[in-house]
């Protein structure tokens, strides 16, 4: 946490991303919407990372402050981050600070049209990806490829070197 009190352990990205997957997302949802999380999720990690940590003491903790990391995986999960290792949301040679909440609303803070989400109570920040919405439009046919260029325009999702997931 912020006051750095806690304990400090070092995880491999994969393993990271498994670990808060099945904590950020419904395990239940669409493979679409799972693997949009697993995207969000190793974005939102590999952002603080380059950045040099959100806290002095760690890149991350393992809360709602940052994300909720747990040491429980599941198949469903596991499936969904490997479906898309290594893959990470840019815009131009940047990391997008992939921010997300269950309930952004329409728009978003971001003004992403959503309407999907009109009419639902806001949960949340309202910006980023709205973790409802992608279940929405997964259930819409949409890929995990456009739902991620929605929810950050200007943005696409790329590949990177395996070398990264591993550390």
């Amino acid at each position: 946490t912020s006051s750095c009190s806690g304990r400090d352990d070092e995880i491999d990205f994969r393993t990271y991303v498994r670990g808060v997957l099945p904590h950020e997302w419904i395990r239940s949802w669409e493979d679409a919407t799972l693997e949009t999380g697993a995207i969000v999720i190793r974005t939102y990690a590999a952002w603080w990372v380059n950045a040099g940590g959100k806290y002095d003491c760690a890149d991350l903790d393992d809360t709602t402050a940052s994300q909720v990391y747990k040491d429980e995986f599941f198949d469903v999960t596991q499936a969904a981050v490997d479906a898309t290792a290594g893959q990470l949301v840019v815009e131009g040679a940047d990391l997008v600070f992939a921010e997300y909440s269950a309930e952004n609303g329409d728009p978003t803070d971001f003004g992403v049209d959503e309407p999907l989400c009109a009419g639902h109570a806001i949960s949340g920040h309202r910006r980023g990806t709205c973790q409802w919405g992608t279940q929405r439009w997964a259930l819409d046919g949409k890929s995990y490829e456009w739902i991620l260029e929605h929810f950050y325009p200007g943005a696409q999702v790329e590949g990177i070197e395996a070398t990264w997931e591993a550390s």
